[in-house]
């Protein structure tokens, strides 16, 4: 493992960092199901169309090792990444410290019981543990709307691009048009329709 990358950061930090006994989880719609998360993988991960990063996979287990999500889900810790905020906001590249969410998918069965919700708050703490100063994600299937519950913005460079589908949305659905630009003004059904694949999103944190 690269010490530099693993700079303020663990296998260990990461363990227990999504260990609902150790955070002290106490939400019954949780806690009832005695979840139990497990640290599958963390390994640098080095390719050409990214720049050095930290990959762990994550697995959320129920007492009898049966998984409650559909896949084991991914996150990306890069020690010097474009930071979206600051090109969005000032129009500059300035580069730092980001996190970047891959994918939370939790089963039919154990939606609606707030695990990706105490997952994120959980993975939030970390991630600033860490010196992370953004998150950021690329947005498909139902966290469309997921993610903009959490205080995540659209990048300015897909704002259009959505606006676009928007109004052809409206004018299928005979809804009158009115710009939004704000992914958490745009109706859920239009997030969630097939006209919208996916968008960027970004928290500065």
């Amino acid at each position: 493992m690269n010490p530099k990358l693993l700079d303020r950061i663990s296998a260990k930090d990461i363990a227990v960092a999504y260990d609902f006994e150790v955070q002290g989880v106490t939400d019954s719609s949780v806690t009832s199901l005695g979840l139990a998360s497990e640290l599958v993988e963390i390994a640098d991960d080095f390719s050409i169309q990214f720049p050095p990063r930290i990959k762990y996979r994550i697995e959320i287990r129920l007492p009898n090792g049966g998984s409650i999500l559909e896949f084991p889900f991914i996150r990306f810790l890069y020690p010097d990444k474009q930071l979206w905020g600051a090109y969005c906001r000032e129009g500059i590249v300035r580069n730092g410290r980001v996190a970047e969410n891959a994918n939370l998918a939790v089963m039919a069965s154990y939606q609606r019981r707030g695990i990706a919700t105490l997952v994120y708050k959980l993975e939030e703490s970390l991630y600033k543990k860490w010196g992370a100063v953004e998150i950021q994600l690329v947005a498909v299937q139902s966290g469309r709307d997921v993610w903009r519950k959490f205080g995540f913005i659209l990048h300015c460079d897909d704002i259009n691009i959505v606006e676009y589908f928007f109004e052809e949305w409206c004018e299928e659905t005979g809804i009158k048009y009115i710009p939004l630009e704000d992914v958490v003004k745009y109706p859920r059904e239009f997030l969630l329709s097939r006209k919208l694949k996916q968008f960027r999103l970004f928290k500065e944190i």
